[in-house]
């Protein structure tokens, strides 16, 4: 059941909404919103409902809205169309359970919509008793009854047989009467008893014991065994225990057992000071691990409430910040069943899914941070963790670094590197963190002291104002740090004598590093050194002659192709060994992703020649997001996480096989920065993107098994859509039709399709075919439209199937049939007259023959005859 509960509030008493600053509020929600600009008719919404077919309903001001995850088909009064909705103002809705749309609206009409002929039948609610009899809320009962609570007129049954209306209502002289005129919600227990919320009092009627007794509740002061107040605005029923109704109230929510016959009261928390901030509304149950979760809507926006612990998060609208509520007055709360959170507001219709809680998921057992924002639009370049078990972050506006206390988490940004435009990150043994930076050179912080120290110039190229642009770094086992520069190429320094040494390209040496931009710097588990350029491809370091290299890159002979020469980023692969024989490393171009397998035959101190390597490419063609492959990490089952430049892709590397995430999954930015990843030592995997910090478990990341329905929504003949009529193809709603029959001349038509998965519609890949037509599926992408020109006359099924919002196919598919019918003269009866006629032609011809062939032997009988007589009569001259 769906009512309307607190729309009228604003009727009875005047109101004037207190803003708390949004800086209350962690916002970790990413709400998304459908407004008029995205086709809704209406900002005012009132109510929302999911039909058995899987569409979404929105009552608004302004009409009522069918909505697929892509378009709206809104249904307004035509004062010519008597099977046209009543009125606009549609103020609430429930589907019965044959299927039909039963509607409430302003002026007091009751409206059934039937979704197989499209066709509405209205009723007016009448009563003398007031002018205005709103309906506020419609409910069927399990003998298919419709319940109807009106705004000042009462409460009303309707029976759709017989079309019989009985009416109750408050009588101040009679106690055992309705307590009040303005029904906010109806709701029918497990024991068929029919329970009623007012703006005074909450009443059960027993429709079996009696046709006019009600039995009344109210608050009771200092007894928790009562509502917890008397202005009751929702009464939800318990999807986990048939036994529990929450009763949402102006002061708190209250739990009313069945079985006990008991009230208790739950007080909500209302630090804020917001107007409504007490209140609950409806209220939806969410069972998380060993955690029972409720979602609670109301006026002062929406409420997480923690049963386990008690506690409350509360979200609002912050007009700086796009992805927060539209509006904190929330007249209306669903959960569909792809698992998205739907809520209708004054200012527009607000959803949130669990899909967009993937990553960075404030509400995580394992970890969350205090302070999620901090780093929120900031520009994440480098990520690692030092001794003290802290995790480091370099952005351009400084260096932060993660605390931990009590459980909790909290970022804090480190004193005097504001100025710091941080580029890469590393930590040594002895303490120390090496902060490469852009423009300002090398630092080290000691981790003891909080010193931040900043380390002379690299003597060689001292006079080079490149020198300051440390773009990458490498502590390796010899504690001696490797720094890669924009423009002057690769230095070692030790820092126990502070010295450099440095090498750059040379164009007539083939064995001195093959270009001066190093973006990435690899130690592997041989104790190699591995140097990724931008524009020279991957080097390995020899030692041999003070430091010669040995270079890979796109286009190269004999010793295997990269797919660049811009490297981005190095991974070793180390949990998925394939043998001690090889190295695996996994290398991110600016087009795509190499798996680079080196052979370890030979010595690895001494290494006259490269080792031999095998290179596999992979690309978009292959799966990838995008080709910028930015940053890789490897997480504990030897899978890759890769940031690039449209989102993170995980590849299984079992399998090869990518899956894609974005915006929609709650990643935070799309494109993301060279070698911002980082596992720390609890696996929790951290990449920085160009908009902020994203963390995750991989093991939380886990794809949707929500099948979606599959539907046809719009059939179109020369590109306009087919109405239903008795003269059309159509006779009844597409979903409720299985063949279409089409004549000759109908040879172009257009099926337009959707697959009803909110979590996110534009991620969700098509595939149709046409048997009898076309030979296999055909992948049509996000596209779901298709046009069929010049078939022949034939029977053929039309099929159609999708993945879900992950990407994960199904074989639920749609079908319909399409019969195309001949012109008439290639008709069967055609064809038959016209095989009649040939026979008729050949019986004419064979019987002509036959008569001209008689005729002939008659004729030279006649003159055999003749010639005879004229013998005769020779002889006898």
């Amino acid at each position: 059941m769906l009512c309307l509960f607190k729309h009228s509030f604003f009727i009875l008493i005047i109101f004037t909404f207190v803003s708390a600053p949004s800086n209350l509020f962690s916002q970790s929600i990413y709400f998304n919103r459908l407004t008029p600009e995205n086709g809704l008719s209406n900002n005012n919404a009132f109510n929302i409902i999911q039909d058995r077919f899987g569409f979404l309903w929105f009552a608004t001001d302004d009409g009522l809205n069918r909505y697929d995850g892509y378009d709206f088909k809104i249904f307004r009064n035509n004062p010519e169309n008597q099977n046209s909705i009543s009125d606009n103002s549609v103020w609430v809705l429930t589907e019965d359970k044959k299927g039909n749309i039963w509607i409430g609206t302003k002026n007091g009409w009751l409206n059934r919509f039937d979704p197989v002929s499209e066709i509405f039948t209205r009723w007016k609610i009448k009563t003398e008793d007031v002018k205005e009899n709103a309906i506020t809320c419609v409910y069927e009962d399990r003998k298919e009854k419709i319940w109807i609570g009106t705004y000042r007129g009462g409460l009303y049954r309707f029976d759709p047989l017989t079309e019989r209306v009985e009416h109750w209502y408050n009588n101040p002289d009679d106690n055992s009467s309705l307590s009040n005129n303005y029904i906010s919600s109806i709701l029918e227990d497990n024991e068929g008893n029919i329970w009623i919320s007012t703006y005074n009092g909450l009443n059960k009627f027993d429709p079996e014991y009696s046709s006019k007794v009600f039995t009344r509740f109210f608050n009771i002061p200092g007894n928790p065994n009562s509502i917890s107040n008397n202005i009751v605005w929702y009464l939800t029923q318990s999807e986990s225990d048939q036994n529990l109704i929450w009763i949402g109230t102006h002061n708190g929510l209250t739990k009313y057992r069945t079985d006990k016959k008991s009230f208790s009261q739950i007080q909500v928390t209302n630090t804020e000071g917001l107007q409504f901030g007490t209140a609950a509304g409806s209220v939806i149950e969410e069972i998380s691990g060993d955690k029972k979760i409720l979602w609670i809507d109301s006026y002062a926006g929406l409420l997480r409430y923690n049963m386990s612990t008690g506690s409350f998060q509360r979200f609002i609208t912050d007009k700086n910040d796009p992805n927060s509520l539209s509006s904190n007055q929330i007249h209306r709360m669903i959960k569909d069943r792809s698992g998205v959170m739907w809520l209708a507001t004054e200012n527009g219709i607000n959803s949130f899914s669990s899909k967009s809680t993937k990553f960075n998921n404030s509400f995580s057992d394992k970890f969350s941070l205090l302070n999620p924002n901090i780093l929120n639009k900031k520009n994440v370049k480098a990520i690692t963790e030092t001794s003290d078990g802290r995790m480091w972050f370099g952005t351009d506006e400084g260096l932060y670094y993660a605390s931990s206390a009590n459980g909790k988490t909290i970022i804090k940004k480190l004193k005097h590197s504001e100025k710091l435009n941080v580029w890469s990150l590393t930590s040594d043994a002895a303490g120390n963190l090496w902060i490469g930076t852009y423009g300002s050179g090398l630092y080290r912080l000691d981790l003891k002291t909080n010193r931040l120290i900043a380390i002379p110039n690299y003597e060689k190229r001292s006079k080079s104002q490149a020198v300051k642009y440390v773009k990458s770094l490498c502590v390796d086992n010899n504690d001696k740090l490797w720094m890669g520069f924009w423009g002057i190429g690769l230095a070692r320094f030790d820092p126990s004598v502070e010295h450099y040494e440095g090498w750059l390209h040379e164009k007539s040496d083939t064995s001195s590093l093959s270009f001066d931009d190093v973006w990435v710097i690899h130690q592997d588990n041989k104790g190699r050194i591995w140097i990724g350029t931008d524009g020279g491809g991957l080097n390995l370091f020899n030692e041999t002659d003070g430091g010669r290299f040995y270079c890979w890159t796109a286009g190269g002979s004999g010793r295997g192709n990269l797919s660049s020469r811009g490297i981005y980023s190095i991974c070793e692969g180390s949990v998925k060994k394939m043998s001690e024989d090889v190295t695996v490393l996994w290398i991110g171009t600016n087009n795509g992703l190499n798996k680079f397998v080196v052979s370890n035959s030979e010595s690895i101190k001494e290494f006259p020649a490269p080792p031999e390597v095998k290179i596999t490419q992979f690309t978009i063609e292959n799966g990838l997001a995008d080709n910028s492959v930015k940053s890789i990490v490897e997480d504990e089952n030897g899978n890759l996480w890769l940031g690039t430049g449209s989102g993170i892709s995980f590849l299984d590397t079992d399998k090869n096989q990518f899956t894609n995430f974005s915006k929609t999954d709650g990643v935070i930015g799309g494109d993301f920065n060279f070698s911002a990843a980082y596992k720390n030592k609890d696996g929790l995997i951290f990449m920085g993107s160009t908009q902020g910090l994203n963390y995750f478990y991989p093991s939380d990341i886990k794809l949707s098994s929500f099948v979606p329905p599959v539907l046809i929504i719009d059939f179109q003949i020369f590109n306009k859509s087919v109405s239903i009529d008795s003269d059309s193809p159509l006779k009844s709603s597409l979903f409720n039709t299985n063949e279409i029959k089409l004549s000759h001349t109908q040879n172009v038509f257009s099926f337009e399709f959707a697959a009803l998965d909110y979590s996110s519609s534009k991620s969700i890949q098509y595939s149709y075919m046409m048997e009898g037509f076309d030979n296999d599926w055909v992948n049509s992408g996000s596209r779901r439209f298709v046009t069929y020109t010049n078939l022949n006359p034939g029977e053929y099924n039309f099929k159609v199937k999708s993945t879900n919002s992950d990407g994960v196919w199904n074989e639920n598919f749609k079908q319909l049939k399409v019969v195309i019918t001949p012109p008439w003269w290639q008709t069967p009866y055609a064809i038959g007259l016209y095989a009649l006629v040939f026979m008729l032609g050949v019986w004419g011809i064979i019987k002509f023959q036959t008569y001209r062939t008689r005729l002939q032997h008659e004729l030279k009988m006649q003159e055999f005859e003749a010639h005879h007589l004229r013998e005769i009569e020779s002889m006898k001259s």
